[in-house]
């Protein structure tokens, strides 16, 4: 996306609908863009806070530019600490190079950007979990971990409909169709990416949803339609309501370990029916995030030999 394409966005939907936050990434790599430093300060000049996620193997040729922008978040997703187990999910990236990084956004970032590391949390690299938040919070960042799932979305609903497991998805601490009743008995539960997540390519093409990246996903052009009109439309989509049926929407949200009412689902609600939601979502995310370890040795099959 160019910076040009980002501004014209911000123009249509801001006049159309309240905008929270604004996440410049979505199954890419933000510090391989050459305009991310303008679109930040441009998301700065209409007043919106903007959220980036990295692997963070690059950085020298933009990075240092985009944290001068004083980005509100960053997030930098590891699965390791020594590179064997590194690259077993972060295939071809060098956790050495990422920790060197690392050292570099501690040094660079302004007092305004939040740092958080987001371990992604597998079967496998739980003994090295300790040392990656040791060396997040000398650094002066914030640790969170996160039960994974299969993503995109259609990986793991393909597991549903035909009852063979994704390769993919062996490392899982809930296995897939483990996750499948849960998220079943909670099928009635809003999506938020229904509801509040408006994802648009570099080509101004919106995706119906934000955790499915095939094709039959994207839903026309932005300019073509209202931000209103697209989130009504979706209450009718074929895809949406096959999927809420079966409660794949909150497998997408990693929300099928959540009780009926916790206190952070009602205070949720109660944010919604106020009109201040966004502001508890960084708290839920590291309280579910943690919430699913528990309750994944649950699920861990036992012929694994794990």
């Amino acid at each position: 996306m160019t910076a040009e394409m980002l501004e014209r966005i911000l123009d249509k939907c801001i006049k159309e609908a309240r905008i929270l936050v604004v996440r410049l990434y979505y199954y890419d790599e933000p510090f391989l863009i050459r305009d991310m430093p303008k679109m930040v300060a441009l998301c700065h000049k209409y007043n919106l806070p903007v959220t980036i996620s990295s692997n963070l193997n690059v950085f020298d040729k933009y990075g240092p530019a985009i944290l001068q922008e004083a980005l509100e978040t960053l997030m930098i997703s590891v699965s390791g600490f020594t590179q064997p187990v590194y690259e077993r999910s972060h295939k071809g990236g060098d956790i050495e190079r990422v920790k060197a990084n690392m050292a570099k956004v501690a040094q660079l970032r302004s007092p305004k950007t939040h740092v958080q590391v987001s371990w992604h949390h597998y079967r496998y690299n739980e003994h090295e979990m300790p040392l990656m938040r040791d060396y997040a919070r000398k650094l002066g960042f914030a640790f969170v971990s996160y039960a994974t799932s299969l993503l995109p979305l259609e990986r793991a609903m393909r597991v549903w409909e035909t009852g063979m497991d994704d390769p993919l998805g062996e490392d899982l601490l809930i296995p897939v169709g483990a996750a499948r009743e849960a998220c079943y008995a909670r099928r009635h539960w809003e999506c938020d990416g229904q509801n509040r997540v408006l994802t648009v390519n570099g080509d101004g093409l919106i995706t119906n949803c934000n955790n499915r990246i095939n094709r039959g996903n994207l839903r026309g052009s932005l300019f073509d339609t209202t931000v209103p009109a697209l989130l009504k439309a979706r209450k009718t989509d074929a895809d949406c309501i096959g999927c809420k049926a079966i409660g794949g929407h909150i497998y997408a949200m990693q929300a099928y370990t959540r009780p009926e009412w916790s206190p952070m689902r009602l205070a949720g609600v109660f944010c919604r029916r106020l009109g201040i939601e966004g502001y508890v979502e960084s708290l839920a995310s590291g309280i579910y995030g943690r919430a699913l370890l528990p309750l994944a040795e649950r699920w861990t099959p036992k012929k694994a030999g794990r």
